[in-house]
């Protein structure tokens, strides 16, 4: 075998919760299955699976366009998620900001949804050319390879798709790459854990980040600098529109 070298939202904000995550954010501590009960709707969960980065805090905000109006998802740091109820089937637009980091024009992200389904969206940021980035990183559900899925990681599985060892330094990852799938998987745990579009984060790490919601803080926060978000939205609207990134329906998961 080749080896390979390289070197929630406002909507759940009157669901109970308790211990503050960040200063602009509290934990909510029921269930998901609580969340996610109303099954003629649809959720979006917005993840930040790992810490580092370059930047602190990431504004989410959906987007009306055709009334230009905001609303605030919220200030999403490491390790946290935001879930957020929307009405199914429908169209739904959210743009992203920080203080530390330049706009780009994929920026904005269209998520098309269908009812009793989750749609994730992840951020990784980085630095590059001593600039902050960060961008929208849909997990979709028509990424994954139903090859994939509950297979044991051995010899078969790896001659059948022709995998190849990635030797990696400082990786939690035991990586294997198929050129024929175009796709990375971990076997850590003896089974194959689907590395989406070569990623360092699987289904598992979108799972286990807490769920908060914005507090009395966040909110006033958003208020304070309302005006200027929604300027900053419009006057990029039409570059946004040529670049965003879209997620269809059929993108969604099957909720638990």
């Amino acid at each position: 075998m080749k080896k390979i070298l390289i070197k929630t939202s406002l909507v759940i904000s009157s669901i109970l919760f308790s211990g503050c995550v960040t200063s602009l954010n509290n934990e909510v501590t029921v269930p998901i299955k609580t969340i996610t009960q109303d099954k003629s709707k649809a959720y979006i969960s917005f993840v930040r699976p790992f810490g580092g980065g370059e930047l602190n805090d990431i504004t989410i905000i959906e987007f009306k366009p055709k009334i230009n109006e905001i609303e605030l998802v919220g200030y999403i740091n490491s390790k946290n998620k935001f879930i957020y109820p929307v009405s199914a089937p429908g169209t739904y637009y959210f743009y992203m900001t920080n203080e530390d980091r330049i706009v780009n024009y994929n920026d904005m992200i269209e998520v098309n949804v269908t009812s009793n389904k989750m749609y994730y969206i992840s951020f990784n940021p980085s630095k590059r050319h001593l600039i902050p980035r960060v961008s929208f990183y849909p997990f979709k559900k028509t990424d994954f390879k139903d090859e994939l899925i509950n297979v044991k990681c051995n010899q078969e599985l790896f001659s059948k798709y022709e995998f190849e060892k990635v030797e990696e330094e400082y990786s939690p990852f035991d990586r294997y790459r198929s050129l024929k799938l175009k796709t990375d998987i971990d076997c850590t745990s003896g089974y194959a854990r689907e590395l989406v579009n070569n990623s360092n984060v699987t289904v598992d790490d979108l799972k286990k980040a807490v769920i908060v919601t914005p507090n009395e803080k966040s909110i006033k926060e958003f208020d304070d600098n309302k005006a200027r978000y929604l300027s900053e939205i419009i006057k990029y609207h039409i570059e946004f529109e040529k670049y965003r990134i879209d997620m269809i329906p059929e993108d969604g998961f099957d909720l638990d």
